[in-house]
Order: structure tokens, then C-alpha cells, then sequence
């Protein structure tokens, strides 16, 4: 398993929703999540599967991050390696 370069921390995490009771649709179209689905395709098949993946990290530093979202773990870990 390959993960994007990062100089300070990296976050994997599945289903994250749920550990706060919230339903997938507000979670996946809330302020910090509605923009780092990594196509809408994604998005639609999390939601209907109540399922998702995210990663975060830290490319250079501990203040900038990256994060992307995604129901399949392949294709996020493919779609963030380009990132």
C-alpha cells in the first residue's frame, strides 16, 4: 500500500460518520468534507452504501494538509498519489 509523501502526519480513516452519530449524507456534504470527494461517482456510492474512506496528510509541514474522499480505498489511494 502506497501513501502520498508527507514530511509531518497522515490520517486514514473509515466511516468516521459514524463515531458522531451522524448520518453519511450530512457528513459527506459538510463544510470541511463537501469539497474533497474525489469525483461525484465517489460521493454518490458512499452515500448508498453508507460506507467512506478519507485521508488526510500533510505534505511539507504540520499547518498545510491534503484530504480526499472516496467510497472505493483503491481508487482514493491511486487518486491522492497524483495529488
Amino acid at each position: 500500500m502506497k501513501f502520498p509523501n508527507h514530511k509531518a502526519g497522515l490520517h486514514l480513516t473509515h466511516n468516521e460518520h459514524k463515531n458522531y452519530y451522524e448520518k453519511i449524507e450530512d457528513y459527506a456534504n459538510d463544510d470541511f468534507h463537501k469539497d474533497s470527494w474525489i469525483s461525484e461517482e465517489e460521493k454518490e456510492l458512499a452515500i448508498k452504501n453508507n460506507d467512506m474512506w478519507k485521508l488526510q496528510w500533510y505534505p511539507e509541514t504540520p499547518i498545510g494538509f491534503c484530504v480526499c474522499s472516496a467510497y472505493d480505498l483503491n481508487k482514493l489511494l491511486e487518486y491522492c498519489l497524483t495529488q
